[in-house]
């Protein structure tokens, strides 16, 4: 007898669904704003922008915390938090930041209006 895992959060699945629908284009057709730095003589320019790293912060003790915990696209974060890394819902090969902080950005406002608390954390490297 094969014993599966009963989904307990079935209603995030479709807000989840629904929140990911045309996201991918969404941040495709996304523009940055080039950068070029200078060192000495030299200049160099950057078509994605400054470089950085993206993430969904929430509460670690909420219906969806575990819900995304349960579906592997959670980790902790400190202290008591959860995180989500941007690719785990966008595929971006790149390093620029504004691009992942743009379809952060729209992920947080549909959660949102959905009722999930969600925030957006970005750093430059």
């Amino acid at each position: 007898m094969e014993i599966t895992k009963k989904n307990t959060y079935p209603h995030f699945d479709e807000i989840w669904t629904d929140a990911l629908k045309d996201l991918q284009k969404y941040g495709d057709d996304f523009v940055p704003t080039p950068v070029t730095m200078s060192l000495g003589d030299s200049k160099e320019t950057w078509d994605e922008g400054e470089c950085g790293f993206v993430s969904i912060n929430f509460r670690g003790n909420s219906a969806f915390s575990r819900w995304a915990k349960q579906k592997g696209l959670a980790h902790k974060n400190v202290p008591s938090g959860m995180y989500m890394n941007v690719s785990a819902f966008f595929k971006y090969n790149g390093q620029g930041m504004q691009r992942k902080k743009y379809v952060a950005d729209e992920l947080c406002r549909r959660l949102n209006e959905k009722g999930i608390i969600v925030s957006v954390h970005s750093q430059l490297l």
